[in-house]
């Protein structure tokens, strides 16, 4: 069995928070990190830039648009 785990935020909301509350939360994150990276069982780290397409279904058609113009990002702490 495989998982996927994602690490979603939005970046515009993100973005208005002081430093010091981003670091706290990221924080919070490390020891969950750890615990799976000591399992030997992580096959891949990575985030996404800008670049990143946001696929949805709305109203039975499916829409792609630039993460940039949602707002929208998928984070990974770098390891």
């Amino acid at each position: 069995m495989k998982f996927l785990c994602v690490g979603y935020f939005n970046r515009e909301k993100m973005d208005t928070r002081p430093e010091e509350e981003i670091n706290a939360v990221m924080g919070e994150c490390e020891p969950h990190l750890q615990e799976l990276y000591e399992t030997g069982q992580v096959l891949m780290d990575a985030g996404t830039g800008l670049e990143a397409k946001h696929i949805r279904r709305n109203g039975g058609k499916v829409i792609v648009s630039d993460v940039e113009e949602t707002g929208e990002m998928i984070g990974s702490v770098p390891h």
